[in-house]
């Protein structure tokens, strides 16, 4: 076999890393989310790719779980520490690029012992590790940038529908409806159903919240992401309990954070996923 076709089943591995950031295990929906953050800003697309390929290669050579390393299920912490690092420092990049690879490796490890001890670990050893760089170098001095300008084309569209799309590209931190679309579409491919109710979510989160006087932080999708991530995890199940208890915790943990000036990221997906699952497990070990 020549060197090129044995590469191609690792090349699909971090794709399906880069797809798993949106809980599919399918490299074109991750070639899909790849290319709605080149769209939006390019560097930020190499960055989230080499973050997926460094956690890709990391679990392959350190020989973790192999049936999670094939479902790329090492390569999206990684993916998004280093998206989330290219947000964060767009100037101080070709700087801190030891310290972020470093940081993608702990990611990837944090993620490896919760598969082992069979935790649902989803996006915690991005948000611990991402934290922990946020921190870090604040203590030396280099302090985040926020509000990074998209400089991708993009359309001009009502608040409502705008807000919808950028629940979704809000996922990868991006502010930009085309990049929304592209992620809606690779998750059409392969999860219909889930996609359709988690564009009703978002939808109507864009909808309801400005009623409150949340119309600016509900337009640029920031109240609508973690939502998104908890109605793929539920869209399945026979009950909408699941659905609506997660999107609503998730709710209520992302205005506290906005409301105190936290840096949020996906922890309140992950601790809303966390709590409706334990009672889940609850009410099925009462049963």
């Amino acid at each position: 076999m020549s060197p090129i076709k044995q590469l191609i089943p690792f090349i699909k591995l971090v794709f399906r890393g880069l797809g798993q950031v949106m809980l599919q295990n399918n490299a074109v929906s991750g070639g899909l989310f790849l290319l709605a953050v080149w769209m939006s800003v390019p560097w930020q697309a190499l960055a989230m790719l080499l973050g997926a390929l460094l956690g890709s290669l990391q679990a392959k050579f350190c020989d973790y779980d192999q049936c999670a390393y094939q479902q790329g299920v090492f390569g999206f912490n990684g993916a998004l520490v280093a998206l989330g690092a290219s947000f964060f420092y767009p100037d101080a990049m070709w700087v801190i690029w030891p310290a972020v690879i470093g940081f993608v490796f702990l990611a990837t490890v944090i993620m490896a012992q919760c598969i082992k001890r069979q935790y649902s670990g989803l996006t915690s050893p991005f948000v611990v590790a991402s934290w922990i760089l946020l921190l870090s170098l604040a203590h030396f001095g280099i302090q985040p940038v926020s509000g990074v300008a998209n400089i991708g084309w993009d359309w001009v569209l009502p608040s409502v529908l705008q807000g919808t799309l950028q629940a979704f590209s809000q996922v990868f931190f991006q502010g930009n409806n085309l990049a929304g679309v592209l992620i809606i579409l690779g998750l059409a491919i392969n999860q219909f159903k889930a996609t359709i109710i988690t564009v009703l979510v978002a939808a109507a989160i864009a909808l309801v919240m400005p009623l409150f006087g949340l119309s600016e932080p509900a337009m640029a999708g920031l109240l609508g992401f973690n939502a998104v991530l908890c109605s793929l995890v539920f869209a399945n199940r026979k009950t909408l309990w699941p659905l609506l208890g997660a999107v609503l915790i998730s709710l209520c943990f992302m205005l506290v954070a906005l409301s105190l000036g936290i840096t949020a990221l996906t922890a309140p997906f992950v601790l809303a996923t966390w709590l409706v699952l334990s009672v889940e497990k609850w009410r099925i070990y009462k049963l």
